[in-house]
């Protein structure tokens, strides 16, 4: 049992202290005002300007107990090879260099992106842009609450909390086919593109694919089933109307449709809103009920195309259509901790100044940001994958992975990535 005291209880108060408490260490707690009397056989923090003898002291810098979003960022120190934000101004009357409650808060919230206005032309958030750049390939926030745990199991009787390693592996199906799956007029139209380009090679796969000769090169779903240890696998299907960066192909073409109603026998199913949907709550619906129309169950977790969303109103929006889980909570540009942490967490709305019923996923790798931002060799993409896969073995956590169906064709420029997919298996077992 925990009890925290603190000037005065506040929505953000308490859903740090849920997701904290509650949810990541499985603790009951209870928040106190100063003053108040509360069982002293309690584990005490003193949040504040609060002196209880015996209770942990943790420096308040405010952050908890306002409304609204400031107009100015804090600054970020390098603390023993970890940012820090909200530093204490006297740090020997607190057991902390810094308010971890706020710091927490202002990660899990995302709280920088709404004040930082800089975007890409697609409208995303850059990893580069963000205060903790730099420190992004660290779970900093999982780590500054080992040292809470620390003075917690300190001052209680408690067994340290168990940190296990979970790996959810997922796919995009951006366009499920190379050649298979088109209607007349867009088979036409990538003949015609072919021939254009003088890509004579791609017109005989073309025609081995369809005449049944040759499997197609995008249908690469048996590597994403295979057995690999994974302690969770889904797809994310688009079903949007067609755009010039919504290249899916038509959920009710026979072909498609049937793979996709294969896949849901052996994975879960989530939503993979359009390009154009960014905004567009009564689309976003419309794409929900599609996909649910087409599989024939309910639809309850999503990611967003691109990585592309607006805070809050995309994760509200996912809400009130009834999505609980969502997967977008990762960098297009870089790979890491978007979120500071390893942990799901519900979303918390800064602008309504309330936590909303929808659960963030964060996402530690996509195969795009390792090949295309970061323009990494297969080689060193193993080398950042271990790199993370180390971090997580200290604090435990969710690494999730998205790959495309694409990524694994060994065509083009994704020649020799199939490998990488195949060796996250054994390096994820290597650090559990």
């Amino acid at each position: 049992m925990i009890t925290l005291i603190a000037n005065a209880p506040s929505s953000r108060l308490t859903y740090l202290a849920d997701t904290i408490f509650k949810q990541w260490w499985n603790l009951d707690y209870k928040i106190v005002s100063s003053g108040e009397s509360f069982d002293p056989d309690t584990c005490c923090i003193s949040y504040g300007e609060h002196s209880v003898e015996g209770s942990i002291q943790i420096y308040s810098e405010g952050l908890l107990f306002e409304s609204g979003v400031r107009e100015e960022l804090p600054v970020v120190s390098n603390h023993k090879n970890l940012p820090i934000v909200f530093q204490a101004p006297d740090m020997s009357k607190f057991d902390l260099n810094f308010d971890i409650f706020s710091a927490v808060f202002f990660c899990l919230t995302r709280y920088e992106e709404y004040l930082i206005e800089n975007r890409d032309q697609h409208d995303r958030f850059n990893a580069e842009d963000s205060i903790f750049h730099g420190f992004q390939r660290i779970p900093y926030v999982d780590r500054w609450l080992m040292k809470l745990e620390k003075l917690i199991l300190q001052n209680q009787s408690r067994s340290e909390n168990v940190r296990s390693l979970r790996w959810i592996s997922t796919m995009d199906i951006d366009i499920a086919f190379a050649y298979k799956g088109r209607g007349i007029k867009r088979a036409i139209g990538a003949v015609g593109k072919d021939l254009i380009n003088r890509r004579f090679d791609r017109l005989k796969e073309r025609g081995e694919v369809l005449a049944g000769k040759a499997k197609d090169p995008f249908d690469t779903f048996d590597f994403f089933l295979r057995d690999d240890g994974a302690d969770e696998k889904r797809v994310f299907v688009p079903v949007g109307d067609r755009s010039q960066f919504d290249i899916n192909l038509n959920i009710e073409n026979e072909e498609v449709k049937r793979h996709l109603l294969l896949l849901k026998t052996k994975v879960k199913v989530g939503l993979h809103p359009s390009y154009q949907s960014l905004g567009n709550s009564v689309m976003l619906k419309s794409e929900k009920s599609k996909l649910e129309k087409s599989i024939g169950e309910k639809i309850s977790t999503s990611r967003q195309h691109f990585l592309r969303f607006k805070l809050p109103q995309t994760f509200r929006s996912l809400s009130e259509i009834g999505v609980g889980q969502d997967y977008s909570m990762g960098f297009h540009d870089e790979v890491g901790f978007r979120s500071g942490t390893a942990y799901s967490h519900q979303f918390f709305d800064l602008l309504n100044d309330e936590a909303i019923p929808l659960e963030i996923i964060p996402l530690t790798v996509m195969d795009s940001a390792m090949k295309n931002y970061l323009k990494l060799s297969t080689a060193d993409a193993l080398a950042v994958l271990n790199e993370l896969l180390s971090e997580m073995k200290l604090t435990g956590g969710i690494f999730t992975t998205v790959w495309h169906n694409h990524s694994l064709s060994e065509t083009e420029d994704w020649i020799g990535w199939r490998s990488v997919f195949l060796a996250t298996a054994d390096l994820v077992q290597t650090h559990r």
